[in-house]
C-alpha cells in the first residue's frame, strides 16, 4: 500500500469516526513515512558521492603511466595509481621508492593498495 492510499484510508476512517482503525492506519503511515525518509537520505548520499567522483575524474590527467590531479593554480598533485583509479574509481597516492638494478638505482612509484609499481 502506498502512502497516498494510506492517507485516503485515514480520511475515510476519520469521516466515519473509527478511532481504533484510525490509530492503526496512523502508525502504518508513520512507518511508511520513515521508510521514505531513509530512502531519501540514502539517495541524497549516493548523489553526493557520484558528484564527488565526477568532479574528481574531471580533475585527473593521465600522463605516462600514472594519474595526476590538476590544481586550480596550474600545478598538479600526485601521482596516483592508474589501476586503482581505472578499476576502483579511487585515487590512491603512490609512494616513491628506490630499487637497485645492474645499471644502478631505479626510482619507482609503488601503490600500497594494489602493490603495482610504476617507473618514474
Amino acid at each position: 500500500m502506498s502512502i497516498v492510499d494510506t492517507a485516503k484510508d485515514l480520511y475515510e476512517l476519520l469521516s466515519k469516526g473509527a478511532t481504533i482503525e484510525l490509530q492503526e492506519q496512523l502508525m502504518q503511515l508513520r512507518a511508511e513515512a520513515l521508510e521514505i525518509q531513509e530512502e531519501n537520505l540514502e539517495l541524497r548520499q549516493r548523489v553526493s558521492q557520484l558528484e564527488r567522483e565526477a568532479n574528481e575524474s574531471q580533475e585527473m590527467e593521465f600522463k605516462g603511466e600514472v594519474y595526476w590531479r590538476a590544481l586550480t593554480d596550474g600545478d598538479r598533485d600526485g601521482p596516483f595509481c592508474q589501476r586503482c583509479f581505472d578499476v576502483d574509481g579511487r585515487p590512491v597516492r603512490l609512494v616513491s621508492v628506490q630499487t637497485s638494478s645492474r645499471n644502478g638505482p631505479v626510482n619507482k612509484w609503488n601503490c600500497k593498495e594494489c602493490n603495482k609499481y610504476y617507473v618514474q
